[in-house]
């Protein structure tokens, strides 16, 4: 603000005629270039505060056209991985656990929750005790996944009250781990991953194919998927939509209305 007053009192030198007098000048030129700049301030602002909000709350944005530039840009200069997208996306059962300082804890994708409650959180934890293990042994870590099962619109054909879990990313010390050593990393310890589908050159006709097949965690043949996502080998940041993760939704889930 001091910086506009400066300007306006070189801008406009004679405005002030001294003892409590003042001329009046025509300050509108300088008045509107003040009026732009407020409103670029805030939305700098506004966009740095939605990108906190996704890094402190541990959020994976994603891009749901995969055909937009973001993606091209993101993708096609290298290769990419794809996973099989496990559940709604506003479905509540986007899962992370990590252990600090000893001390087990796990939440959903906006909150931290009571370790030894009975909310599906605690029963994947549960269920998947290389959960811990991983994390006990990555201290700081925090492992992203998919908490899943007869909890939500797609069931994968399991029965009432069955929950387990798929990790898909971790991140340490503020970094996202690139996804090859990380498989290695969860599969050496026994912690199950979302399918990977397809690694290779992005290929939107390609990916557009596997969204429409069944379902590859379900316990039996005929269970759609929701989609696929796809992310690039090694980790990436992009200005528009953060960490690059680009969901494309099946026709299948489109049409049933899930």
């Amino acid at each position: 603000m001091s910086d506009i007053v400066e300007r306006l009192r070189m801008k406009f030198p004679g405005a002030y005629l001294g003892a409590g007098q003042y001329e009046a000048v025509d300050a509108t030129p300088l008045a509107t270039e003040a009026a732009d700049e407020i409103e670029r301030l805030r939305k700098e602002r506004s966009e740095l505060r939605e990108a906190l909000e996704a890094l402190v709350n541990g959020c994976v944005r994603y891009d749901e056209n995969p055909e937009s530039a973001v993606a091209r840009a993101a993708y096609d200069a290298g290769l990419g991985v794809a996973r099989a997208a496990l559940s709604k996306a506003q479905g509540g059962a986007n899962a992370r656990y990590t252990v600090v300082d000893g001390v087990f804890y796990l939440g959903s994708r906006n909150r931290w929750l009571i370790p030894d409650g009975d909310h599906i959180w605690a029963r994947a934890a549960r269920s998947v005790p290389s959960i811990w293990t991983w994390c006990e042994d990555n201290p700081g870590a925090v492992l992203y996944g998919e908490a899943f099962g007869n909890v939500q619109s797609l069931k994968y054909g399991r029965t009432k009250g069955d929950v387990t879990f798929a990790a898909f990313a971790a991140s340490t010390k503020g970094q996202w781990v690139d996804q090859p050593g990380l498989l290695r990393s969860l599969e050496s310890y026994g912690v199950p991953v979302a399918p990977v589908l397809y690694e290779g050159p992005f290929d939107i006709a390609h990916i557009k194919a596997l969204a429409e097949q069944d379902s590859k965690i379900a316990s039996e043949p005929g269970h759609m998927m929701e989609g696929v996502i796809i992310v690039p080998m090694a980790e990436r940041f992009h200005a528009s939509i953060g960490r690059v993760a680009v969901k494309h939704i099946s026709n299948r889930y489109w049409e049933s209305g899930e």
